[in-house]
Order: structure tokens, then C-alpha cells, then sequence
């Protein structure tokens, strides 16, 4: 069915069309834990169809959309794209959120944590991991509840924090024990395994390690038996048991092969290329550490890459090979130049050096005279330079996240003061243009002209005067905390100020009276800046006798106040990122504009514990904007 109205084209599914979309989510659910290099690919034909149906103006449903996206994320994770990952799960996040889908919110949230954990960024992971987990309280989900501690105990492993991470997976060992969930329990009883073994209480790893690989073996064969048996091989390394641990690596390298699981084979083979090593076969382990190499480059995981680099440069060390050794240890300094800021990189860059060096030098010596004496030298010197450059590397991880956030900061004043120089030339010229007309032609205007050109310039001001707020807004959002003042207000007195504020400013702005005594702490001021957005955009674009009506509605724990207008509305496929920086939907472009105020109110808005949101029926239907709150202030 389609309806032409003034050139707007809206076409509707056919049933033929959602039947195959819908069947597609189900064969990519059935596959997820059975074969996950088949699961991504019926995903991305799945996401394929979604993208050709909205570039054809038809009317998908949303929870078809989201789900697409996000089971084509899940299997990305598993098979090591986070970046790709991260980009379709936050594609589906304000889809489930439009569709108050509390469960899937929740697992969306999860895959982002694990994006952000698997790229080194624990803050953000932990930050979507607490998010969830308040979902899957919200839904006394046990199971969701356990796999969340399970992340979350995980970014505290990979930080480096073993007591707390210990502390929470036994929380959630007790919880998983509770339900029927034989593969949470096979995860967290690995995860422990890892745990002993940091905490170098070997016996306690390997009854873990036993118990997760006797629950792992009652599930189908996926990615987490090759965890389970990987863990396996570690925990009998760390015992000097080589040739045991060998065996669980090349298990574990067998089931990554066979179901795709690319990070998890580079990872198993590298760790068999250390077994390798150990038991004296450097032929075998240069063998599966050049091919582990050759996978994380497909996958472009630097760090993983500049580690088997590292591997590699030892094996060809104690093969007496110096030549490719340095060349090997020079390969992975590049990478970590690239990973690290220049002064970091530069000083463990000095420390690379010097342990290539010296250690170069000392084995030379060593082939040469073969005096126990100096063996014993060498060996105490590298472990001096090891632990500096452990020492580094610590020091990185730390670094890593505030520049990380320093980039991220400086691209987007970039932006801004891109966009804003561009938009800055009209306003000017509009200035300049009627501020030469009157001053040279004087006479030859008459009164009604120059009152024309009066108004071009104090139009022109007015919206140079809305850049300038925007841009000092967006600096203010993105600052680590953003200061709030809140206030008890009863919603009637809130009412009273917004019509205050906002019903003098145009005829059209329509403020509902509410008589509710109820009593919310909300700073008014950071309300205010989050509603001018929305009526500013209200009164643009719609027509001048229109209404915009202004509304504050109580709920349960919440308040929400909409400004609902009839104007020409938001296309529906353009809605899920409208509250991104510098995006504006395609039937505005011709109106003046940066792109920033939707976003600066979101951005406040979760300063204040709420959220944003935007309804549209589509081109010319009109659009909702809301803001919602907890009653009892952030944090209440």
C-alpha cells in the first residue's frame, strides 16, 4: 500500500517481507550457539534486507530492526570485530528503548560492555555493565543478573584487581548454582580458574578448571569449551606441566577451527606456540605463532599482534636467530607506538632498546664462552628490564583511557569549531550586506527598507547569539561532571515556571496547567536548557498559527514533560540517531543549523539521571519530544 501525498511516499511491508526478515532473526538465534560463522553471516543478510527496506521508504517494524541489528552484533563479539560490534548494538539500543523492551535493552547493554572491555576501556564497559544490571534487577532476571557479574567480574580481572574479582564470582557462584543455567555455571567456575591461577593458588585452578570443563562438555560445542579447555593448558603451564597443557591447546585450537572463533583460535595457538617453546620445539611453536599472527592481523587487533610479535622475537632468540629477533622486537615497538601516546611510547620505546641490546649482547657472549657466570648476569638483567617494561605497560593501561577520552574530546571541538565557522559566513554576510546598504544609501531608503535591513541584522545576531549558546553548551556537556543545583519543586510550581518561561515567548507555545501537589528535585535551570531545544525546534518548524503544546505528566517514580507539535514531523528511518552531534534530519537541511542542540539535551539529560526521547509518525505528522526524570533528583 503506498499514499502520494505533497511528493511523500510511505510504503508498507509486505507480508512476504516480514515473513523473511522475522524468519532470518530466528535462524540467526538458532545459530548463535551452534555455528557462529554461519550466525554472522545469516545476521548481516538479515541487517542487508532491513537497510534495502528503509532505503525503499518501507515501514519496518522496529522490533524486527532492533533485533536484527543486535543478534548481528552478538556474533561479531564472538568473532573479535568489536568495532563493527559496538556500532550495531548502539544501532539497536534506542529501538528496544522506544519499544520499553526491558530484557533486550539489557543484553544490548551487555554487548557494549563487552565491545569496550575487549578494546580496553574498563570504565565505559563497567559503566553499560551497571546499566544492564539495574535492567536485569528491574526484571528479577537470576540468569541475566549472574552473566552481568560474570562481566563485570571480568573487566575487574583484566584490570588487574584478582581480590575483587575473586569476591564477585563467587557471588556469582552462589547465584548460578541457584538455576539450571549449565552454561553460566561452566563460565564462572572458568572464570575462577583464571582467578586462582593470578592469585597463584594452582590446586584451587585446577578443580575449577576440571568442574567448568565437565559442565562445558554437556553443552553443544561452542567458543566457551575452547575458553575451558584454553584455561585448562594455562593453569598446567603455570604447574611447568608442558606437555599437559599442550594438549588442552591443541583441543582448544581443533573446536576454535571448527566453529570460526578467529580470536579465540589466534589465542589458542599462540598459547600452544608457548608449550611449544618450553618443551625446546622452537621449529613447532614458530609454527603456530606465525599463524596465530596471521589472524589478528585479519582481525586488527593491535595489541594481540604486537604480543606475538614479542613471541615470535623469543622463539628466534632461543633458536640463536638475533637477526629476526631484533627485527621482531622492532615490529612490536611499532605497533605499540601506535597504541600508546609519544611520550609513553618514546620511554618504553628507550626500554625496548635497551632489553634488545643487552639481551642480544648477553646471549652472543653466552653462545661464545658458555660460563655459567655470565648466564647468570644475562638472567638478571632481563628480568630487570622485564619488570620496567611490565612496569610500562602497567602505566599504559592506566594512561590508555584518559587519552583515549582526551581524543575523543579534542576530534569533537574539531567538529564544532568546523561547523561553527562554516555557519558563522551567512549571518555575517547578511550583517555586512544591510550594514553597507544603510550607510551608504541613507536617503535613497526609505523608513520601511530601513527597517527591512534592521531586522535582517538583528535576525542575523539572534542567531549568531544561539551558535555561541550552543557551542558553550556542547563544551559544558562534555565535561567529566556536569554541575547540578537541584531544587524541590511541587509540579504544579514547575508548571508555573515553564509558562512563565516559555508561554511569554510566543502565542503559540501552549503550557497545560497541573494542579498536582507532588514534589520533584530537579535543577530547573539544566530543565530549562534541555526544553528551549525542543520548543526552539517546535517553533522553527512548524507553521506560525500552529500550537506547540507543552505538557507535565507524573508516572510512577518519574516526571515527563513533552513538547508535541503538528510541523513537519521526522522521517522514521532518521529518528534512532537524532540526538547524535551534528545530525540533523534530511528535511531541514534547508534551514540554518549546527546539529548540536538535540544532542547537548540528551547529554544533560543523563546528567540529570533522565532520558530524551523522539516520536514521529513520519514526514508532515508532527513530532514529540520528551524529557523524563526521577522524581527524587540523580541518584534518587
Amino acid at each position: 500500500m503506498a499514499i502520494d501525498e505533497e511528493h511523500t511516499l510511505i510504503t508498507f511491508a509486505t507480508a512476504d517481507d516480514i515473513t523473511r526478515l522475522t524468519d532470518l532473526n530466528t535462524q540467526v538465534a538458532d545459530l548463535l550457539n551452534a555455528d557462529i560463522q554461519r550466525s554472522v553471516q545469516v545476521a548481516q543478510e538479515a541487517s542487508t534486507l532491513v537497510d534495502d527496506l528503509l532505503a525503499a521508504g518501507v515501514d519496518v517494524p522496529l522490533d524486527l530492526i532492533a533485533v536484527a541489528w543486535m543478534q548481528w552484533a552478538q556474533g561479531q563479539v564472538e568473532m573479535g570485530e568489536y568495532g563493527a560490534a559496538l556500532l550495531n548494538a548502539r544501532r539497536s539500543l534506542p529501538l528496544f528503548r522506544t519499544a520499553e523492551q526491558v530484557a533486550q535493552q539489557a543484553d544490548v547493554l551487555k554487548i557494549i560492555g563487552r565491545c569496550y572491555s575487549s578494546m580496553g576501556d574498563y570504565s565505559e564497559a563497567l559503566s553499560h555493565f551497571t546499566q544492564a544490571m539495574e535492567l536485569a534487577h528491574q526484571l528479577k532476571d537470576k540468569t541475566r543478573i549472574s552473566g552481568l557479574l560474570i562481566s563485570i567480574s571480568t573487566v575487574h580481572y583484566y584490570a588487574g584487581d584478582y581480590a575483587q574479582t575473586l569476591a564477585t564470582e563467587l557471588e556469582v557462584l552462589r547465584l548460578v548454582r541457584e538455576t539450571a543455567d549449565i552454561r553460566g555455571q561452566a563460565t564462572i567456575f572458568n572464570n575462577l580458574a583464571l582467578t586462582y591461577m593470578r592469585l597463584k593458588q594452582y590446586d584451587a585452578a585446577v578443580e575449577h578448571a576440571q568442574e567448568a570443563l565437565r559442565l562445558v562438555l554437556q553443552l553443544p560445542e561452542t567458543g566457551l569449551r575452547a575458553d575451558v579447555l584454553d584455561t585448562m593448558g594455562a593453569v598446567f603451564m603455570e604447574r611447568q606441566e608442558f606437555a599437559k597443557a599442550l594438549d588442552y591447546f591443541q583441543q582448544a585450537v581443533l573446536i576454535a577451527e571448527r566453529g570460526g572463533y578467529r580470536q579465540a583460535l589466534a589465542e589458542s595457538l599462540s598459547n600452544s606456540g608457548r608449550a611449544y617453546l618450553a618443551m625446546g620445539q622452537g621449529g613447532l611453536a614458530l609454527q603456530s605463532v606465525k599463524s596465530a599472527l596471521e589472524l589478528a592481523e585479519l582481525l586488527d587487533t593491535k595489541l594481540a599482534i604486537s604480543e606475538y610479535y614479542d613471541l615470535l622475537a623469543r622463539i628466534y632468540k632461543e633458536q640463536g636467530v638475533f637477526e629476526l629477533s631484533l627485527a621482531h622486537y622492532e615490529q612490536a615497538q611499532a605497533l605499540k607506538q601506535e597504541l600508546f601516546s609519544h611520550e609513553l611510547a618514546n620511554r618504553m620505546a628507550n626500554l625496548q632498546v635497551i632489553y634488545r641490546t643487552e639481551t642480544a649482547q648477553r646471549e652472543a657472549e653466552i653462545y661464545q664462552l658458555k660460563t655459567v657466570e655470565l648466564e647468570r648476569m644475562v638472567a638478571e638483567r632481563t628480568q630487570e628490564v622485564s619488570a620496567a617494561l611490565e612496569r610500562e605497560h602497567q602505566l599504559a593501561q592506566e594512561l590508555r583511557w584518559a587519552l583515549q577520552r582526551e581524543t575523543e574530546l579534542s576530534k569533537l571541538k574539531s567538529r564544532v569549531i568546523s561547523a561553527v565557522s562554516h555557519e558563522f559566513r551567512t549571518p555575517l554576510t547578511v550583517i555586512a550586506t544591510s550594514a553597507a546598504l544603510l550607510e551608504k544609501y541613507p536617503d535613497k531608503l526609505g523608513p520601511e527598507r530601513q527597517g527591512k535591513q534592521f531586522e535582517k541584522i538583528r535576525d542575523a545576531i539572534r542567531y549568531l547569539d544561539e551558535l555561541l549558546r550552543d557551542v558553550l553548551l556542547i563544551d559544558t556537556a562534555n565535561e567529566a561532571v556536569i554541575e547540578m543545583r537541584p531544587q524541590p519543586l511541587s509540579l504544579h510550581q514547575l508548571t508555573t515556571l515553564l509558562k512563565e518561561d516559555f508561554g511569554s515567548l510566543s502565542p503559540q507555545i501552549l503550557v497545560e496547567p497541573q494542579a498536582d501537589l507532588q514534589v520533584v528535585h530537579v535543577d530547573y535551570g539544566r530543565v530549562k536548557q534541555v526544553l528551549s531545544a525542543f520548543v526552539s525546534n517546535a517553533l522553527k518548524y512548524s507553521e506560525p498559527e500552529t500550537a506547540v503544546r507543552l505538557r507535565v505528566m507524573p508516572q510512577d517514580d518519574t516526571v515527563q514533560i513533552t513538547v508535541t507539535d503538528t510541523g513537519i514531523g521526522v522521517p522514521v528511518a532518521e529518528q534512532v540517531l537524532l540526538f547524535e552531534p551534528f545530525v540533523r534530519a534530511s528535511n531541514v537541511q534547508a534551514q540554518r543549523g549546527l546539529g548540536l542542540g538535540l544532542h547537548i539535551a540528551r547529554r544533560l539529560a543523563h546528567a540529570m539521571g533522565g532520558r530524551v526521547w523522539c516520536r514521529s509518525e513520519g514526514v508532515g505528522m508532527g513530532s514529540e519530544f520528551g524529557l523524563e526524570l526521577p522524581k527524587g533528583g540523580v541518584g534518587g
